[in-house]
């Protein structure tokens, strides 16, 4: 086998440290299991991309482009907007749960402040 260049170290390392962070944060509960399950596939298919950059251009031919590189930056896109989906969706859900508990916290306090009236 031959020797791995230095972009193929790098890229393996940075795949073990993620994995090793990813299994500390599912380990702790701070993540669930899909997400470290999908996490871990990803970064196995960057550990596959990153040791055999040749293949990406065969599953390219086979997709319909010409070159691996464009299929890694159509798929690096549809990966981002899929976070930032994900993120919004989650963002969306905080606010309204803030905003929920605003809610109650004013209506609590507005009782309060009627009994306060009452016994005065």
């Amino acid at each position: 086998m031959e020797s791995l260049l230095l972009y193929q170290v790098i890229v393996l390392i940075m795949a073990v440290i993620a994995v090793v962070l990813f299994a500390v944060r599912y380990k702790n509960g701070k993540t669930n299991l899909s997400t470290f399950v999908v996490s871990i596939v990803f970064w196995l298919i960057i550990v596959a991309i990153g040791i055999f950059p040749e293949s990406t251009t065969y599953v390219a031919q086979i997709v319909g482009f010409r070159r691996g590189l464009d299929l890694v930056f159509v798929l690096a896109i549809v990966f981002l907007g899929y976070l930032l989906i994900k993120i919004n969706m989650r963002l969306d859900s905080e606010n309204e749960e803030l905003t929920k508990l605003i809610r109650k916290i004013a209506i609590d306090n507005e009782e309060s402040l009627d009994d306060d009236k009452k016994d005065n």
